[in-house]
Parts: C-alpha cells; structure tokens; sequence
C-alpha cells in the first residue's frame, strides 16, 4: 500500500485578539464575544451554533462531553475532491489522550446522516495516536462532506490533533508562487509571511513567496530568504503589484519557476493549511481549474463575506454570492450544507486565487488596472477560455470587507474600470453599463450632488476617448487629476456645503456636457469595443509588463 499523504490538518482556533488582526476595531467590540464567534468556524457543540471554547492547540474534554468537527475548517468537503481530483480513498488519524469515542460520518445531503466508522480508543495517560480507513470510494461516494464526532469517555481527556489523509499517490508536481503586493501595511503583510514560514508542514512543500513593497521607505527587506524573495518598486497599484510579483515567479527567476501561483492579499487573517488544502488538490487535479478562497468577515467572524461571486454583464453588482450565502454564517447547519455543493462561478478575488501556470501562459497577464476590477477581468478572461473556477470552503481567511476608504481618487478607478471590463467584453454590455451612469450622473445633477455627477461624467467622457486615453493614463498622476477635478465641489451635507449652494448655471452646464459625452459613447460604441478588443491584449505580455514598470518606476529598487 502506498504511504498515507497528508490531505487536510485538524485545525484550532488560535487565541490572537482581533485587536492585532485589524486596523480599526467595531464601535462594539467585545473580544470574548468575538473569539467564541471564531472558534464556531472550527469545533462545535452538535446541535449548538456557539463554538467549543479550548485552548489554541487542543481540546480538553471531560465525561459525556461530545464535539463534532462537522465545521467550516475541519469538515472533509468530500464532493468537491470528488469533482476536481482524482482520488478514491480516505483516512483519518487522530491525536489524543485519555478515553474517547470516535463515530466518523458521511452527509448525503439533508437525509439522514451515515455512520461509516466507529470505535473507542483505549486509555492513554500519554499523547497516543490512532488511525482509520474509510471503507467508501471517493470517486462514485454519495457523501457532499465526511466528519467526525468525539465523545470524551472518562475525564480529562483531549483531542490533541489529527488529520485527513489518503493512500492514493500524488499524480502531478507542484511548486506554488505565492503572490504578495504590500502598500502601506508592512506590520500586517509580515505576519502574514512569518505565519506561512513558521508553519512546520510547509515547511516540506515546494513554495516560494514573492512579496513586493511598494514603498519608498521599504521595511520588509528582511524577511527575505531563500523561499521568501523580496522586491521594492514605487506604488503601482493592486495591479502592478501582483504583476511585478508574477512576472519575477515566471520570467525572472526561471530555475524557481511555478507551476501555479497563488494570488494571496497582505493584510488577510490566514487559516494556513488553506495554503496545503490547496497544493494536495492540485497534486490530484484531474485537470487545470481555478481555486479561490472563502473571505469571512474579520470583524464578524462567522460571516461569509464571499464563497464565489458570479459576473452580471452590464451591472454594477457584480459580486452575486454562491448559493446566496453571502452574509449568512459560516457555522449554520443550512451554510453547511449549501456550500458542500460544488459550483462554478465567475470571479477568485485576489485575497486568495490559486491559476494555474498552464493557464496564465495561455492567456497572458493582467491588464494594467492600478487597482480595481483586475481580478474579476483576470477571471473573466480565464473562463471565458474554458478553464473551471471554484471557490472552496475549508480553504479560507478572515478579511476586513469595505476596508478602502472611499475617496475620488478609488471611486474613479473603480468605476471607470467597471465601465472598461463591461465595453472590454461585449458592446452591448457596454452599452447598457454607459446608459446607467447616464442614469445616475443625471439623478445626481436633479439632486444637486455634484461631486458625484462629476466623478461618474468624467469616467463616461474617458471611456468614450477609448483606446488612447486608457493608454495614456497613468497612475497615481491620473488619480491626482481626478481627486483635484472633483474637490472643486464640496462633499454633500457637510457645512461648508450648505454655506456654498450649488448655482442652477453650473447643473445646466454640467448636463450640456452630459448629454453631449452620452451622445458620443452610446454612437460610438462598437467602435470602442472593438478598439479595446484589438489593443487591450498587447497589454498583458511580459514585454509590456517590462515597459509600463520602467515607466512607473524610473529605476528599480530591488
């Protein structure tokens, strides 16, 4: 028999206070409170929705007390192993001492639950270790998610750890980049990486990571080592970050080069084994797919921010969460269920998405976006090309949601590129975004909001100048110029607003320019389309990427 591999870990929740996690806390932050809410994300009370208080690293256990694994990170989610992998068989082995129960159990859905293993563990004064294997087939299982339920048979007992594993042979190689932009936030990008380095089974699997700071007074030089590569350039944004960083993975260093590459956020709370979940999926792949990670809300910690997201040409809302669980909680019975399912979706956001390098080689690099909409174009292209998109649950992390203040100078990239990626794609889509802004930039000129009207009318007039002013554009000079332009008009409901009303001749003569930027987008639409369709493209090879850095940065600081 082929040695057990190591599939997914037992994971604990760690006792870190939210208050080293985040930047700005909740007006009602109750650490306890909140710290129970996490640990529902690991073990539970069956029947209870509250997580097991325990320790960071084990949980102790006194008679008759019963704790299921059937949680977000230390449930089996067997379908989606079974849809994208090729593996048949299970394991399981635990770590414990004292005298336990173990009943291990398959869900086929809302009918009733199969019990395919059980057995008592015979006392161990000293940590001890036992193993199962499962009796099922994988591949034809019925089963959406295999757990585990303990029942602690005398006093003093504990469940030190465990894991899934399987006996099937790794079929592919892999070498995981993991791609790390950071701008402003070296405390949180550090611990991030010190996280991943510090952790003992990483340790053993073939990753590097690549971190750029983009700064002008770098503080991360010395995390760098012979896994960790470290690189400074000036601030290009999300974009140029993450590209920097993939064009170092794959080109620059050829002896390191990946087989897949992880686009991971640097101010993310990291379940690590997310990390290795992944890897062992892709040594299984039955063929190339993209994996994203589960976003939990930060500051509610059982709170779904996003489990995939679906793109609606032609819409603002272009985050549509899987299944309807967006907002709903991680450790709900029904949250379970549905998110066993495996569905495909549109968009990995870039806090964790995992592409193939066979995919990326296919398709070329980000177009240069600064920030904003290059993840959702960046998955777009790639299943529009035929390559699967999955967001998992078990693979996640804790994320602050609605973090980036809102300012002229984000609001416009933000819309402006959702206008670009909608025209980008089909002229009809175009079309009906460009009519929406229409819609909202005269609602704001009724209402008098100029600041508004103007942010969104200067976003139309640049889409309408097409190809040559997105070539032309660069950042942050063109956020300077649009957070300059917009600020001539003071933010709505403050006193300076009030004491400065807005004259009727300057709403008429910002709907002259309205109608006559509309008139112009709308009539030449597909021509837009199909400039952008024919020049966006030369954007993403390497040798653009090499030029648009060397314009960004006038040298190098790596």
């Amino acid at each position: 028999m082929y040695p057990t591999t190591l599939l997914q870990r037992l994971r604990f929740c760690s006792d870190e206070p939210l208050s080293t996690l985040s930047p700005r806390l909740p007006e009602k932050h109750d650490p306890d409170e909140w710290l129970q809410n996490r640990r529902a994300t690991y073990w539970k009370e069956p029947g209870k929705s509250d997580g097991f208080s325990h320790p960071a690293g084990h949980l102790p256990l006194h008679t008759g007390q019963r704790i299921t694994s059937d949680t977000f990170f230390n449930t089996f989610f067997a379908r989606y192993w079974q849809e994208l992998t090729t593996l048949r068989s299970l394991g399981l082995t635990l770590r414990y001492s004292g005298r336990l129960k173990v009943e291990i159990i398959g869900y086929p859905g809302w009918t009733t639950p199969v019990l395919l293993a059980t057995e008592e563990l015979a006392h161990s004064d000293q940590p001890a270790e036992t193993s199962f294997k499962l009796d099922i087939d994988l591949s034809n299982s019925p089963f959406l998610r295999i757990a585990f339920l303990v029942t602690a048979l005398e006093d003093n007992s504990r469940l030190l750890g465990g894991h899934w594993h399987t006996f099937d042979a790794p079929q592919n190689p892999v070498r995981l980049a993991l791609l790390t932009p950071t701008y402003n936030r070296p405390q949180f990008c550090r611990r991030t990486v010190e996280r991943i380095l510090g952790d003992p089974d990483l340790a053993h699997e073939d990753l590097h990571l690549w971190i750029v700071e983009q700064s002008e007074t770098p503080e991360l030089s010395g995390l760098a080592n012979d896994r960790c590569h470290v690189f400074q350039q000036r601030n290009l944004g999300s974009t140029g970050g993450y590209t920097r960083a993939l064009c170092e993975s794959l080109y620059e260093h050829p002896e390191l080069r990946p087989t897949h590459c992880l686009f991971m956020d640097d101010d993310i709370d990291l379940e690590t084994d997310s990390i290795l979940r992944a890897i062992r999926l892709y040594q299984f792949a039955r063929q190339p797919f993209i994996l994203g990670g589960t976003m939990i809300d930060l500051h509610n910690p059982t709170t779904i921010g996003n489990l995939g997201s679906f793109y609606k040409k032609g819409r603002l809302d272009y985050y549509v969460p899987q299944n309807h669980l967006g907002n709903s909680s991680a450790a709900s019975a029904e949250a379970l269920f549905k998110m066993s399912i495996p569905m495909q979706t549109h968009v990995a956001a870039w806090w964790f998405a995992v592409f193939p390098v066979s995919v990326i080689d296919g398709m070329g690099l980000p177009i240069p976006f600064f920030l904003k909409m290059d993840d959702v174009e960046y998955s777009l292209r790639a299943t529009q090309k035929g390559t699967p998109l999955y967001v998992m649950p078990g693979i996640g992390l804790w994320h602050l949601t609605g973090t980036v203040k809102s300012c002229p100078g984000v609001d416009y990239v933000a819309f402006y590129n959702q206008l670009l990626v909608n025209t980008y794609y089909d002229a009809e889509s175009g079309r009906s975004m460009f009519t929406l802004f229409g819609e909202m930039v005269n609602g704001a000129l009724e209402r008098k909001r100029m600041r508004m009207a103007v942010l969104l009318l200067r976003c139309m007039e640049d889409l309408a100048g097409g190809w040559k002013n997105f070539r032309d554009a660069t950042f942050p000079q063109r956020w300077d110029e649009v957070t300059s332009y917009i600020s001539r008009f003071p933010e709505p409901d403050t006193p300076e607003a009030l004491n400065t009303p807005v004259d009727d001749s300057c709403v008429e003569k910002y709907r002259e320019h309205f109608l006559a930027v509309c008139n112009r987008g709308l009539r030449n639409m597909e021509t837009i389309h199909a400039e952008f369709q024919e020049k966006l493209p030369a954007t993403t090879t390497p040798e653009a990427w090499r030029e648009y850095f060397q314009r960004g940065n006038s040298t190098f600081l790596s």
